[in-house]
């Protein structure tokens, strides 16, 4: 019985120290398009082919819907609306001859589901913006292999830019509603060895979304310049984006790369609207000296002056 009792510590010590691994199951969606940008006159019939992908290790049952959505913020986020008075009187459908907008379907672990999407406008249509996303997300069931109910929510869309218009050349107008240095709103002094980084914001006050196409250009004294490209970025009718810059290979938020600015400086902001017209033009000034430089020189003039007060009251 003694030796049972050993037998049986060693064996859950064993178990404690050495535990069976277990491998968690990953889930993924992809979808692709994930943006589609299409102008249609009113009357016509468009169809797209989707390609939704389950590249995890879990066999899902999904189901699909249409829904309108808006931004969130001014940097690019969206939130879904459900209310579908916002895409009426456009129609959605799947062409496919086994599924059905709304069906659920299966879509199996490393799987491709394709997807035919017919957007049909009718003649009555306004002319203006639309935005809709097809949206799959996974059908609810008590768990998917070892992972369970909570773990196995997932959803995926892809966004429609649909813009209706009988011409094919939609209004479009913009207004600058900001542009300036980043904590600078008015007198701008900036350090020397400081790079500027610049505000800028745009609102959509036409009827369709449009990409700001344009740079900010620097110049100052001693021939110093420097351009700034925009990032062409989506902003939808009656909304206002914060919009980002594409210095070389790298995006992000529109800052100059000169190391070291003297003088005064000119900073002009010029776009177009889904062309470089430079229709839309802004300035602003700011002089750059180098404070921090100066700073440290009276700091250390100070110093000096202080030793050398030190010294003659020593040798006083």
């Amino acid at each position: 019985m003694r030796r049972l009792k050993i037998f049986l510590f060693i064996i859950f010590v064993f178990l404690f120290l050495f535990p069976k691994p277990v491998k968690a199951q990953s889930l993924g969606l992809g979808i692709y398009p994930p943006l589609l940008e299409v102008t249609l006159m009113p009357g016509k019939t468009i169809t797209q082919v989707y390609k939704l992908s389950n590249p995890g290790e879990v066999d899902l049952m999904m189901t699909s819907s249409i829904v309108s959505f808006e931004p969130s913020d001014e940097i690019g986020g969206i939130k879904l609306v459900a209310d579908a008075e916002r895409l009426k009187p456009i129609s959605f459908a799947f062409l496919n001859a086994d599924l059905g907008l709304g069906q659920t379907f299966p879509l199996p672990a490393g799987g491709i589901q394709e997807i035919v999407l017919i957007l049909k406008v009718p003649e009555t249509a306004p002319e203006k913006d639309y935005y809709a996303t097809l949206l799959f997300q996974t059908a609810p069931m008590k768990g998917y292999g070892n992972l369970s109910a909570s773990q196995t929510q997932a959803k995926i869309g892809g966004n429609l830019l649909i813009t209706v218009s009988r011409t094919g050349k939609p209004f479009k107008k913009a207004i600058v509603e900001e542009f300036r240095l980043f904590n600078c709103s008015r007198i701008c002094l900036i350090d020397s060895f400081s790079q500027p980084q610049f505000v800028v914001r745009v609102k959509n006050t036409g009827h369709s979304y449009f990409k700001p196409l344009g740079s900010i250009i620097l110049q100052g004294w001693f021939q110093q310049e420097e351009a700034l490209d925009l990032l062409p970025q989506n902003i939808l009718s009656g909304f206002s984006r914060e919009i980002q810059c594409q210095i070389d290979d790298r995006v992000g938020p529109c800052q100059g790369k000169t190391k070291f600015l003297i003088g005064a400086f000119n900073a002009k902001l010029e776009f177009g609207l889904d062309d470089f017209s430079g229709e839309y033009q802004q300035e602003i000034r700011f002089i750059a000296i180098p404070i921090k430089l100066v700073l440290g020189l009276f700091i250390l003039v100070i110093i000096l002056r202080l030793i050398k007060t030190r010294l003659g009251l020593d040798k006083g």
